[in-house]
């Protein structure tokens, strides 16, 4: 399922690697799609909604059925207020922003592990500070892709007529509270 390239990371959702790690984000890319799909869709929908999918001429897969484009686009309707949280509407940037946020803050949060010959090491640098994620905007970044999944959720449950398959698991923001 190549719903996220790895061209896709860039601008905000830039990820700085080198030519040794272009693989390992791919391989990363690939898991977290498959683990966040199955989590979003549950067990039962994502075959179908697999199947549905067909590559575009840079190779992402695109959902071809309206009813899933209608939760693979971009959404913005007022009927999802009443869902998961409380009194203000959620909207959904898309699902490939979506992944994307939150692939990237999983791929940030886990690069200052490395897996070497003598196990897990951490970078220790007497020349640099690692910086929190608040202060570079990850945190604010994963929570808009949470917003999104959401508000896809929500969109599936409003219509569960359409998509009697659906059994998503819930997923929250990230605080630092």
């Amino acid at each position: 399922m190549n719903l996220v390239l790895t061209s896709d990371f860039k601008g905000r959702w830039n990820v700085s690697m080198n030519k040794f790690g272009e693989d390992d984000f791919q391989d990363y890319i690939d898991s977290w799609t498959t683990d966040l799909m199955t989590d979003l869709l549950g067990c039962e929908m994502l075959p179908n909604f697999e199947a549905d999918l067909l590559p575009d001429a840079d190779g992402r897969d695109i959902p071809q059925s309206a009813i899933y484009l209608n939760f693979y686009n971009a959404i913005c309707d007022s009927d999802l207020v009443s869902c998961c949280c409380g009194s203000y509407a959620l909207h959904s940037y898309g699902m490939v922003d979506m992944l994307k946020s939150m692939i990237r803050f999983y791929w940030l949060r886990d690069q200052k592990y490395k897996q070497t010959i003598s196990g897990t090491s951490v970078m220790d640098s007497e020349n640099s500070v690692v910086i929190k994620s608040t202060h570079y905007g990850l945190t604010r970044q994963f929570n808009r892709g949470i917003e999104s999944y959401q508000s896809i959720q929500c969109y599936i449950n409003n219509n569960l007529t359409t998509y009697p398959d659906f059994n998503g698991c819930n997923k929250n923001k990230m605080s630092w509270v």
